[in-house]
């Protein structure tokens, strides 16, 4: 009877595992390949802004004596799972599948400089 019960126990979470994938997502998708198209010193905010929409978020910071704002647009896409180190901790739950990161400092309306990351593929 012990181990019909144990055959049981490991047939459930087998069959359990099976399920359809669970994802965590947060930010929202943009045009990943707009960042090609950027160029430095030509590129203004309404250009940006009708390509990508409104940016996730936004700062303003000092650089070189002039005020210089920052646009983020971010986007996270991750799978129920195990073991998955994030940031240092570890995340028993979740792993990465997808990020798309796109910061773009602009001084006075026109891209001063900006920073595009990609990791791992859309499923």
């Amino acid at each position: 009877m012990k181990y019909m019960f144990i055959a049981a126990a490991c047939l459930c979470v087998t069959i359990a595992g099976c399920g359809e994938a669970m994802y965590r997502v947060s930010g929202r998708p943009f045009d990943t390949s707009y960042a090609q198209r950027i160029q430095r010193g030509k590129t203004t905010k309404e250009e940006v802004r009708r390509a990508l929409g409104e940016p996730m978020a936004t700062a303003k910071t000092i650089m070189g004596g002039r005020e210089v704002d920052t646009w983020s647009y971010e986007y996270v896409k991750q799978k129920e799972g195990f073991g998955q180190v994030l940031m240092g901790a570890m995340d028993s739950r979740y792993r990465l599948v997808e990020k798309s990161r796109l910061d773009i400092n602009f001084q006075r309306d026109v891209v001063l400089d900006f920073v595009y990351s990609e990791t791992g593929k859309p499923q």
